[in-house]
C-alpha cells in the first residue's frame, strides 16, 4: 500500500475514535453512537480471523441501521 493511501485509512480511524469517545452515551449529542457501534467495540474484535466480516456485521450495519431509523 502506498503511503498516500495509508493516511486515508488512518484518518478515518482517528475520526471514528474521536466521535466514539466524545459522543458515546451522551443524550442530545451532535452525533449518536449506537450501542455496539463504538471504537471500543471494533477493538474488541481484534485478533479474530474474521475481523473484516465481523466489523461489517456488528459495527457498520448497526451504524447504518441506526442512521436510517433516525433520518428525517
Amino acid at each position: 500500500m502506498d503511503a498516500s493511501q495509508y493516511k486515508d485509512y488512518v484518518l478515518v480511524l482517528l475520526f471514528f475514535k474521536y466521535v466514539s469517545d466524545k459522543y458515546a452515551g451522551q443524550k442530545d449529542a451532535l452525533l449518536d453512537v449506537p450501542k455496539g457501534g463504538s471504537f471500543a467495540d471494533m477493538v474488541a474484535l481484534k485478533g479474530d480471523k474474521e475481523i473484516g466480516g465481523m466489523m461489517i456485521v456488528y459495527i457498520i450495519y448497526r451504524l447504518f441501521r441506526f442512521s436510517l431509523a433516525h433520518s428525517t
